[in-house]
């Protein structure tokens, strides 16, 4: 934490009160593979002093991240700007999300949380160098301390039950493409009860396993197996309530290809009340140098990866 401002008069700064804010300036926070910079942070109506602000967000402390979120509440938490640095292999990724807002933050729970767009750009991957936008984001009922155990915390042996990590989730206007002429879009993004446990390596291991070279740089069996372990872990450690995606386009328009691949509707309804889980594919069209072909509706039903998952390992 670089600084610590407030505002609302000295009994306001020091209770933290409904009419006062406490801001804290260049916090940055780092695990084993992604740096977190927030350049300005403003709580307002929050729980806890401006000291006890600063010493919550001190990446230095030796309390658990989900112990330290648990003690947070505020009416709302403004957050300008928010970049995450992270390195998969030899790619670098970088993601900054303009305008968060949470609100409704209750020991460390957050009503609602949103973000007025992103911009996302990664180097030195395989495909080139990467770059897209997203437009709003918004996540109701999410648990903060749930989110961030599932990287710090390990399962044992018996791994624990599914909890809830946030209730619903909403997207629009996805694009993410290269140089070379490949692209994706997305519409609109949305999906209900996101459920989760820590993994046996925590869920920072995916990160690492997403590396699939040995020490000369290059893919090798042995990290490609690892990768496969990892997926299977970690299929097995969610489960979801329902998604919707809209829009979708997948084109390459490399010299040669002229691929173009649209699905208007893709909608999932995980197993829950004893029901089956289904997948819908609605409007799908595809086409290339030499024709193309339209689909109305596919749809799956009662399906399972859970043999598939067993396999992997």
């Amino acid at each position: 934490v670089g600084a610590v401002r407030s505002a609302g008069g000295l009994i306001g700064a020091a209770l933290a009160g409904a009419s006062g804010s406490v801001t804290l300036e260049n916090v940055t926070f780092e695990s084993s593979s992604t740096t977190y910079r927030l350049p300005r942070i403003e709580f307002v109506g929050a729980s806890l002093s401006r000291d006890d602000l600063a010493r919550l967000l001190d990446s230095r402390g030796a309390e658990p991240w989900p112990a330290r979120l648990a003690r947070l509440s505020a009416e709302r938490i403004v957050i300008p700007s928010v970049t995450l640095d992270q390195k998969v292999g030899p790619q670098l990724q970088a993601a900054t999300y303009s305008n968060v807002v949470a609100a409704g933050v209750k020991a460390g729970r957050i009503a609602k949380i949103s973000s007025d767009g992103s911009e996302l750009r990664a180097t030195g991957g395989p495909q080139g160098d990467v770059a897209g936008t997203f437009g709003r984001l918004s996540i109701d009922d999410l648990d903060l301390p749930a989110v961030v155990a599932l990287y710090t915390d390990r399962a044992g042996d018996q791994p624990g039950p599914l909890g809830r990590v946030y209730g619903g989730f909403s997207m629009e206007n996805l694009a993410v493409g290269n140089a070379a002429g490949l692209m994706f879009k997305m519409a609109r993004a949305s999906g209900r009860d996101f459920l989760a446990r820590p993994t046996r390596d925590g869920w920072d291991a995916l990160t690492h396993a997403l590396d699939l070279s040995g020490d000369g740089g290059q893919p090798t069996p042995a990290a490609g197996l690892k990768q496969l372990g990892v997926l299977a872990d970690l299929y097995e450690a969610v489960a979801v309530g329902s998604v919707e995606l809209s829009g979708l386009e997948v084109r390459d328009d490399r010299p040669g290809a002229g691929v173009v691949m649209t699905v208007g509707r893709m909608t999932y309804t995980g197993a829950a009340g004893g029901s089956l889980p289904e997948l819908r594919l609605e409007d799908m069209a595809f086409s290339d140098g030499n024709g193309g072909g339209k689909i109305g509706r596919i749809g799956f039903t009662g399906f399972s990866f859970a043999s598939a998952a067993e396999g992997l390992r």
